[in-house]
């Protein structure tokens, strides 16, 4: 799913935008978040790398979509942005952040279907990642920063390389969302990143610094998925 996030000051504008985004998406059948953001300073100010697109109006009262850019760059080099002005000038400057494109206000939809399928491409090409609940706080992780995922009753523990964290879920459930991304189960409660495997052993997998149990009921599957990674691990 898309994550788009829309940056204008003037709501009937913000709304016209939204509208032909959300057209777009259900006319090639793709899923998407859409939000809208009233100022450059609502979404630059403690950014979450959580977006896909940004479409940013370059003049705005607090904080004018070129700054914004700038701070938000300093968060999310891969994010892909799409200036709105109505003078092209401005837009050059886009090139400083390494902005996608312009568009000239006012915004149609004929202007926007030009623009969105190289920004939906290059937005494709960012690292697969997942959108999980931590503390009450939606954040963006990355699939290949994940080792190994755990099972511990109703509570899920995402093993990075120098923190876990603990979301709520089913295993089953993250491993949908993870399928074609290199992840296999080595048992029934862990579920394992294959580019992180270092050894396999008779009864159990190294990943990192940590020991894993491989079951015999999961461990042909497991070696296959293993043989098959186009990464790997290094086998010891």
């Amino acid at each position: 799913m898309l994550q788009i996030a829309i940056v204008e000051d003037e709501a009937d504008l913000a709304q016209q935008t939204k509208d032909n985004v959300v057209r777009y998406l259900n006319e090639h059948g793709l899923e998407g978040n859409i939000a809208v953001f009233n100022d450059g300073m609502d979404i630059a100010e403690n950014y979450k790398p959580i977006w896909d697109i940004l479409l940013l109006d370059i003049e705005m009262p607090l904080l004018n979509g070129m700054s914004a850019a700038q701070k938000i760059r300093e968060q999310d080099a891969t994010v892909v942005m799409i200036f709105i002005t109505r003078m092209a000038k401005y837009a050059i400057k886009g090139y400083e952040v390494d902005a996608l494109d312009f568009i000239l206000k006012p915004i149609t939809y004929a202007q926007l279907s030009m623009k969105l399928p190289r920004a939906i491409e290059r937005a494709s090409q960012r690292q697969k990642h997942l959108f999980v609940t931590v503390n009450g706080e939606k954040q963006r992780i990355e699939s290949s920063a994940i080792y190994y995922i755990e099972v511990r009753g109703h509570w899920l523990y995402l093993h990075l390389h120098n923190q876990t964290l603990e979301v709520s879920g089913s295993l089953q459930e993250i491993e949908d969302r993870l399928k074609d991304q290199q992840f296999s189960r080595c048992s029934n409660s862990y579920l394992v990143n294959l580019r992180h495997v270092d050894a396999v052993k008779k009864d159990s997998i190294v990943v990192g610094a940590n020991t894993l149990p491989l079951s015999r009921g999961r461990r042909n599957a497991f070696l296959s998925g293993l043989a098959n990674s186009v990464t790997g691990g290094n086998m010891k």
